[in-house]
């Protein structure tokens, strides 16, 4: 499993997210950025996520995911609060 397969499956179901994955062979974590977890609780945002990885997990393909998923909003502050601590 590579990088942009992960983003072009995630993007298919998820229509304008943006996925950001770090890692490798079949460890990952994804941060996912979509206007549609407006709303949602954080387990809930990444719920939807795992959902459609559910098969590449039980096949092992994918071995270990760790999702942090964001609205645009969220993601901007995390960014933010990021850039904060690294300065201090």
């Amino acid at each position: 499993m590579d990088k942009q397969q992960l983003i072009d499956l995630i993007q298919a179901d998820i229509p304008g997210s943006e996925v950001f994955p770090e890692g490798e062979d079949c460890d990952f974590t994804l941060n996912v950025i979509s206007e549609s977890f407006m709303g949602m609780r954080p387990v809930a945002k990444q719920q939807r996520v795992l959902s459609i990885l559910t098969e590449l997990i039980s096949s092992g393909e994918l071995h270990s995911v760790s999702v942090k998923a964001f609205t645009a909003n969220e993601w901007t502050k995390k960014l933010e609060n990021d850039k904060a601590v690294q300065i201090q």
